[in-house]
């Protein structure tokens, strides 16, 4: 609902591991049928949206962590179906490898 918040915690990495230089950590995306009709995802706020936030904590004394987004659902927001999205890379002993993982869809309304 309008102005309420969202928050989702992924599993995932440390994001130093890569910068995501020209992409996003992450991703909030609304439902739409493009013009020929099939569904579509659009993004609708990324992590330098100030409705967004990423936080990074350490799981444990292993080498994976939690990532805690949060969304604060716009006042103006277009109902619909979205998702939240994130990416990022995981450190193996010689090299980094992406991944990524998104949310079940759910509703938003105004």
């Amino acid at each position: 609902r309008a102005n309420e918040t969202v928050s989702v915690v992924f599993v995932g990495a440390n994001p130093r591991n890569h910068l995501m230089t020209g992409s996003t950590f992450l991703s909030v995306d609304r439902l739409i049928d493009n013009e020929s009709g099939a569904p579509t995802w659009v993004p609708v706020a990324q992590d330098e949206d100030w409705s967004t936030k990423l936080l990074w904590s350490r799981r444990g004394t292993v080498s994976e962590s939690y990532i805690t987004i949060t969304w604060q659902i716009p006042a103006d927001v277009t109902p619909g179906t979205y998702r939240i999205t994130h990416a990022g890379y995981y450190k193996e002993v010689v090299a980094i490898f992406p991944y990524s993982g998104a949310t079940a869809n759910f509703q938003v309304t105004a």
